[in-house]
């Protein structure tokens, strides 16, 4: 019986379930295990400036996100380049404590995207991140598929295959 109740948690959260944002514009999947953020839960998992507009997250813990952010701020896919330079500098000055894993430009589902993967530090523990940015209707859309480093390996290959599912509508 226990064997049984393990093996249909493990299939629940292998589980995608489709999310749909900017009125179809952006199509993807998430783990049918996580919920959707509410505004108070973006605000205290993401006490910046600019929080992400919609997350994800797998427990009330939130010890792993799904988060999705659009700035109005223009950006041309021929400006991708320059983006990951700024990015890159930007991010090795806020992150505590950052180690790099991947800095570069990918390809998914026929879009172009500045990829980041990385860990810092946060208050209390290590995160690892995976990021992705993208000229979105010449506006700036990003990802940011992260865990704690304790957790990474267990949602790691639900995240991947969030990620590869992206798709933009153009």
């Amino acid at each position: 019986m226990i064997a049984q109740f393990g093996l249909l948690q493990c299939a629940m959260a292998q589980r995608l379930k489709p999310a749909s944002l900017f009125q179809g514009g952006v199509k993807f999947s998430v783990p049918a295990s996580y919920h959707v953020m509410s505004q108070s839960e973006i605000t205290r998992k993401f006490p910046t400036a600019r929080p992400p507009k919609y997350a994800w997250a797998n427990d009330k813990r939130a010890t792993s996100t799904i988060a999705v952010t659009h700035a109005a701020a223009k950006l041309p896919p021929s400006r991708l380049g320059e983006f990951k330079t700024f990015m890159e500098k930007m991010l090795s000055q806020s992150q505590r404590g950052i180690k790099w894993i991947k800095r570069e430009i990918i390809v998914i589902n026929g879009t172009r995207w500045v990829h980041f993967e990385f860990t810092s530090q946060a208050i209390d523990t290590r995160i690892h991140n995976d990021m992705l940015f993208t000229s979105f209707r010449n506006e700036m859309l990003g990802f940011n598929f992260n865990s704690t480093v304790a957790q990474w390996k267990k949602v790691q290959p639900q995240l991947k295959r969030c990620r590869a599912s992206i798709v933009l509508k153009r």
